[in-house]
């Protein structure tokens, strides 16, 4: 298992980000084959001092393998093997 978080800042102009952000991670997150399960959702809130709380979005994919993470982010160097595509297709449709 391997496991990849990514914070998100969205546009404050655009009122909908946020949740733009979170129903195309839903949508196209889904039906990646590699990806075990995900967490997306809103920053939540806290009395803490320690919590970064100046993001908006907060996304954790766990994926079946490392290469599984790599063939999403294109980062694999082995034959055959990009995700180039589904990146541009992720980030199109999360309105990135």
């Amino acid at each position: 298992m391997f496991s990849h978080v990514v914070i998100f800042w969205t546009d404050p102009a655009n009122l909908k980000a946020a949740d733009e952000l979170i129903g195309g991670a839903r949508k196209y997150l889904a039906p990646i084959p590699g990806i075990s399960h995900f967490h997306v959702g809103r920053m939540a809130p806290s009395q803490r001092p320690v919590v970064d709380q100046s993001y908006q979005v907060a996304l954790n994919v766990v994926f079946t393998s490392r290469r599984a993470q790599e063939r999403l982010s294109g980062a694999s160097t082995a034959p055959g093997v990009r995700g180039e595509g589904v990146q541009a297709d992720l980030q199109k449709g999360c309105g990135l």
